[in-house]
């Protein structure tokens, strides 16, 4: 009810008043009456809003930590089931070894057929640290050398003997010092002399050539031949020396830049071996596969 107060006429007394009472809206008064009531469920559900946001907001918090912990385990555990190798492909990691190499389509043709056909060798029935891998491998291509010399060892051929005790000279001298060689770092100090080795090995085998040309025996031919084809493997081998570290660098490079990298076809061959790997079938094959296809007879020398 609202009381209203009017000032009375100037008939009635100064003190007098008259009051009139005057019916309100009713809609008002409802509209008055709920107010303070409807704040209540406005609070309540903003604070349910809050509340479940909250809660939301810390279980992808929780999902993310979790998720998180899972993949840094899986990655520092490789002896997991779900563990991704992301080493390269063999292919791009073959193509990339070659393209360093003088010689690509021989160096293709033969890493291609020793991986396909020798997997279990991949796998290495020894374990050695992955950076030892390269002189690993070096020992290995030593020892084939030795093996191939060993051939004309028996051979009684005057005009040869003086250039095969220098070449046999220069492999046992090599022989020791690969052996000697324990650990990575002290066998990239000793890549120049390996370098030097293989160049005065090939000074001796010209000279054998020569002399033995000079002696007109009728295996010159078969024996310059196979010469040519071990001085290519050697050539690879030597590229392959100088270039460690780049190769290493283009095969675990971020950027696959293929394009680089000669295009000519190569069957991709699959393998869960460290791409580095074939860094010791390249030096360990390189240069004597083919040779010992073809070997160098006994009674050439």
């Amino acid at each position: 009810m609202h009381i209203n107060r009017t000032a009375v006429n100037s008939s009635h007394p100064p003190h007098q008043s008259q009051i009139r009472f005057v019916k309100m809206n009713s809609t008002k008064t409802t509209l008055l009456e709920k107010q303070p009531s409807s704040e209540l469920p406005k609070n309540n559900t903003l604070k349910l809003y809050i509340l479940s946001l909250v809660i939301a907001l810390s279980l992808v918090s929780a999902g993310i930590l979790f998720i998180t912990t899972v993949i840094n385990f899986q990655g520092s555990n490789p002896s997991s089931p779900d563990f991704i190798d992301l080493t390269p492909s063999t292919g791009y990691s073959i193509r990339t070894i070659c393209s360093f190499t003088p010689n690509k389509r021989l160096c293709r043709k033969t890493l291609s057929p020793i991986i396909s056909s020798d997997n279990s060798a991949l796998s290495l029935d020894y374990v050695f640290p992955q950076e030892n891998i390269i002189l690993r491998s070096f020992q290995l291509s030593v020892n084939q050398l030795i093996r191939l010399t060993n051939i004309s060892k028996h051979i009684d051929i005057p005009e040869l003997r003086e250039c095969q005790v220098l070449l046999d000279k220069e492999m046992s001298e090599l022989n020791n010092s690969v052996a000697s060689i324990q650990n990575n770092h002290l066998f990239r100090q000793e890549v120049n002399e390996y370098l030097d080795r293989f160049r005065r090995m090939e000074t001796y085998q010209q000279a054998c050539l020569d002399k033995l040309q000079a002696s007109g025996s009728p295996k010159i031919d078969e024996i310059r031949l196979n010469v040519q084809k071990m001085r290519r493997y050697m050539s690879n081998s030597r590229a392959v020396l100088l270039n460690i570290d780049p190769i290493v660098e283009k095969i675990y490079s971020s950027t696959s830049s293929s394009e680089q990298v000669d295009h000519d076809s190569i069957r991709t061959i699959h393998s869960s071996s460290d791409e580095r790997s074939y860094l010791l079938y390249f030096i360990n094959w390189l240069v004597v596969k083919r040779v010992l296809d073809h070997p160098i007879p006994e009674s050439a020398w």
